[in-house]
């Protein structure tokens, strides 16, 4: 298991992210597609997060390294019974959403809309090939406030502190 304070290889795999605040849902959400998403986090520190999931039928072990908007990322799939296993070590860290996937430039823009403890939580995430498309990246106007370097928008700290006041700005 790589330690959260190692350095990222070079050749680990990158997740290149940007994260925000949605200030109004877009028109039409309905005829995007969407799933069901339930992921529950093993371990919730701001530079190694570790999370199990079930979209559909498909379960999957996650584990992430860093903070901000290009941190290591390391998935694989698990069993059925690998999850149901899991999931109980999770217990007080879940949560249920449903995301839609909505194409947008050379992007698919994935908006969630948390349920749960977490229900008023609405968020979009943009992943990215590269760091400068990611910056290059310009918004719709329904996006608000980007929350990517803020951590008191992390959903380990939104699981354990609440959603901040001003979460929908």
């Amino acid at each position: 298991m790589n330690n959260p304070s190692t350095p990222q290889s070079p050749m680990a795999p990158q997740e290149i992210e940007r994260v925000f605040l949605i200030k109004s849902l877009p028109l039409n959400l309905d005829q995007y597609p969407c799933e069901q998403i339930r992921q529950g986090y093993l371990s919730l520190d701001i530079n190694h997060e570790i999370r199990i999931r079930q979209k559909n039928n498909l379960y999957s072990y996650t584990e992430k390294l860093g903070h901000g908007l290009a941190r290591t990322e390391i998935e694989k799939e698990i069993t059925p019974e690998e999850f149901a296993s899991q999931w109980p070590q999770t217990a007080g860290r879940q949560v249920t959403k449903t995301r839609h996937k909505i194409p947008y430039q050379d992007n698919l823009i994935e908006l969630d809309i948390y349920s749960g403890s977490l229900l008023g939580s609405i968020r979009a995430e943009v992943e990215f090939p590269s760091l400068e498309m990611a910056k290059n990246f310009i918004t719709p106007d329904w996006f608000g406030r980007e929350v990517t370097d803020e951590p008191h928008y992390r959903i380990g700290y939104l699981l354990t502190h609440g959603l901040p006041k001003e979460s929908q700005s």
